[in-house]
């Protein structure tokens, strides 16, 4: 075997030498149309059942198949609201989450752009909300009206639900 680890090597050449490829080229093959893909022509597509005929003899409309959302739930809507606080809001209320962030982060800016706050910069509002002595009252009294927002908002769309029904 002499001194090679792995064997005898390969089929030795020269340094100016080419050894040729031992696959050949890659030929296409000519194009049959026989065998082309052509698609099938679109099926008519039905988006509900037939309704009945009407006693007039004209008809021929379709129910459609809507999907009514079912009522909330008030210990969902609680629970979302005191893990996640205004954030866990938009389950019942929109409107309700959009407003108490807004709150949660506007008045204490607002108040220290006024220098209402004591150790906010007057000159960066921004600064009162790395204070935790600020913001934790501003987060637990949102998650407090956070939580009651829910309960009325919940509420709220039940009725509009069963009103509509």
């Amino acid at each position: 075997m002499g001194s090679f680890p792995w064997g005898p090597p390969g089929p030795q050449s020269g340094p100016n030498q080419v050894t040729p490829n031992p696959t050949p080229a890659y030929v296409p093959p000519a194009w049959n149309p026989a065998l082309a893909y052509i698609p099938p022509a679109p099926t008519p597509v039905s988006y509900g059942t037939p309704a009945p005929a009407a006693h007039t003899g004209s008809g021929g409309g379709v129910y459609l198949h809507t999907h009514t959302p079912g009522p909330k739930h008030y210990w969902l809507a609680v629970l979302l609201s005191f893990l996640f606080g205004p954030v866990g809001l938009f389950y019942a209320s929109k409107k309700g989450a959009l407003i108490l962030l807004l709150l949660l982060v506007g008045v204490p800016v607002g108040l220290a752009a006024l220098g209402a706050w004591p150790g906010a910069i007057h000159r960066h509002p921004l600064s009162v909300q790395e204070h935790d002595s600020i913001m934790n009252r501003m987060w637990s009294a949102c998650v407090f009206f956070s939580m009651i927002w829910c309960v009325i908002g919940v509420r709220r769309y039940n009725q509009t639900l069963k009103a509509a029904k």
